[in-house]
């Protein structure tokens, strides 16, 4: 009766020892920090003059819930910009005033996407998870629209939900 135990305790470990060695081997190498094209090409800049304004900003986080928001640097560049005012939907509206005033949306940088798979269960594969820390976030906003440029001094983000301001900030 003893035998019947052992052996197959004894067959899960080998079968454990024998996944864990391929697993060992599958493993990815480490991650390259940057990859260099054979032959690198320049960015182009735009003929017309378009310019955009290139702002990263330093925000603390705590469980989700931004505590503090600190412009890091700030830069106008001539450089093509993302169509970010096509975009209808995301949980922070940032409005951009000055010579004109414009509006865009994206989502809060302190909540990340992760996908959940849980073998056999449905439902949403996907779940939001809250920062806690300092996250370094880049803000990339065009001053040019409709054929226009523009100049832009101050910027306000709102959350969406609730109409409450996230935060504000002069462009320098």
């Amino acid at each position: 009766m003893s035998i019947r135990i052992i052996l197959p305790v004894a067959l899960v470990a080998v079968v454990a020892a024998a996944a864990l060695a391929v697993a060992r081997v599958d493993e990815p190498g480490p991650i390259p920090r940057e990859r260099v094209a054979e032959e690198p090409v320049p960015v182009e800049q735009p003929e017309d003059g378009r310019q955009v304004l290139s702002l990263e900003f330093e925000l603390t986080y705590e469980s989700g819930r931004l505590q503090s928001a600190e412009l890091a640097s700030s830069e106008q560049i001539a450089s093509a910009a993302p169509k970010v005012f096509l975009r209808r939907g995301g949980t922070w509206l940032i409005e951009a005033s000055g010579s004109r005033e414009v509006s865009f949306y994206t989502f809060d940088p302190g909540w990340r996407e992760a996908e959940l798979f849980v073998e056999g269960e449905d439902g949403e594969p996907y779940e939001w998870i809250p920062i806690t820390g300092v996250v370094r976030w880049p803000l990339v906003i065009p001053l040019y629209a409709d054929g226009a440029s523009f100049e832009v001094d101050r910027i306000q983000v709102t959350e969406v939900n609730t109409g409450e301001l996230v935060f504000e900030s002069e462009v320098r």
